[in-house]
């Protein structure tokens, strides 16, 4: 699952509409000690959008399934992808 910011109705919108999505985060800050995780093809599959008071952040919670892409070249295909070292 993720939480993130809701900022505009992107994110709502793929899930209503059944679109597939995209994930991607970096992990680390140090140059050749980072890794990219990619998630190319996401399905979400459950989420509830938080209403707290006035000057507080709204919060999109989603859960997902990441499902093998077939998008790219015959050597990008997958469900998940790891880099390493990344700049």
């Amino acid at each position: 699952s993720i939480e993130a910011y809701f900022g505009d109705l992107a994110l709502y919108n793929a899930f209503f509409d059944h679109d597939d999505v995209a994930l991607s985060l970096t992990l680390g800050s140090v140059t050749s000690e980072k890794y990219t995780i990619q998630l190319p093809k996401v399905k979400l599959t459950n989420g509830t959008i938080s209403t707290p008071g006035n000057d507080q952040d709204v919060m999109a919670q989603m859960d997902f399934q990441a499902i093998y892409s077939t998008a790219g070249s015959p050597a990008d295909n997958a469900s998940i992808k790891i880099t390493r070292g990344i700049a």
